[in-house]
């Protein structure tokens, strides 16, 4: 099958997919400007300003892919259509985020004057930045090169998206380790409460040194008082199926569990876990800072100390 055609098939399927996957959609608005030396394929050179829309999928926070088509406002006789995967660098917090592009175009002709054929395809690289704005809202700029394998004039695009990302589905269903009985209210006079918020790096469980002082705090306050037990509730972002995001909130909050064993000797009887995934957000998923802050395993001691006053 032509590469156009599969691009337009491509496309279809993302328009009828639902769009709150597991993975984070995006829809966007572009503009672009290409020039296109001579060719072997059509005669003199070719330069396009093109109006698209594309649709594409995060499919986590390292890999897109994203499928495109456009009109030209200043000639009726090209068509243009893409499929791309991007390869984004630095941290997902980053203001602005650098990426990488690969992918292809597919252009389709209809001026006999222009070429004989009525299809090409070239080969496209190029790399650029994004950044969040309001509303779910992101803009992204990048530089692109095209060639084929036998043919390279220095065929150059630039494009501006401004696309909108739409929230993830979030599964209601609760995964849960069997959890110790919840203990009982200790008679006193004074109500104490220590919390625990611990956050995480995207896909990882690993819990950095600058929570030691909070989990110091928990295990101290659990050595005091030896009947109260922990529930520790791990959450992942909206990235990935709700099954892996599950089983990372899992892993997360079992770190944590096994930290407070090992490193401060509580017993893992008293520490159970549940995992909510990407359920019951703190901040919006549609951004990076968002999505950091939601990556996290928090747990809280309630208890009345006694006053043996």
């Amino acid at each position: 099958m032509k590469f156009f055609n599969s691009v337009l098939v491509l496309f279809f399927l993302f328009v009828t997919a639902p769009i709150t996957s597991a993975n984070q959609w995006y829809i966007g608005a572009t503009q672009a400007i290409y020039d296109l030396g001579e060719d072997s394929e059509w005669n003199g050179n070719i330069e396009v300003g093109q109006l698209g829309l594309q649709l594409g999928n995060n499919l986590n926070d390292r890999f897109s892919i994203e499928a495109g088509y456009g009109v030209n406002f200043n000639r009726e006789d090209i068509r243009m259509a893409s499929l791309s995967g991007l390869f984004w660098l630095g941290d997902s917090t980053d203001k602005y985020r650098t990426y990488v592009l690969l992918g292809g175009n597919s252009y389709s002709f209809n001026n006999k004057d222009l070429t004989d054929k009525e299809q090409s395809t070239q080969f496209v690289v190029g790399g650029g930045f994004a950044t969040d704005l309001l509303g779910g809202l992101e803009l992204r700029a990048d530089l692109r090169a095209m060639t084929k394998e036998d043919d390279n004039n220095g065929d150059f695009g630039i494009q501006l998206s401004l696309n909108h990302r739409f929230q993830s589905s979030m599964n209601d269903s609760v995964y849960v380790t069997k959890p110790a009985e919840i203990r009982k209210k200790i008679a006193g006079s004074k109500p104490v409460a220590i919390s625990l918020n611990v956050q995480f790096g995207f896909n990882s469980s690993e819990v950095l040194a600058l929570y030691s002082d909070q989990l110091e705090v928990i295990a101290k306050g659990m050595s005091q008082q030896e009947d109260i037990q922990l529930v520790l509730k791990g959450y992942s972002d909206s990235i990935g199926t709700v099954g892996y995001n599950h089983a990372l909130s899992k892993a997360r909050a079992e770190t944590v569990r096994l930290m407070l064993a090992d490193d401060y000797g509580i017993s893992l009887e008293r520490i159970s876990v549940v995992s909510y995934g990407e359920k019951d957000p703190v901040a919006s998923n549609m951004y990076n800072k968002g999505r950091a802050l939601n990556r996290r395993v928090i747990g809280e001691l309630n208890f009345t100390e006694v006053d043996n006053k």
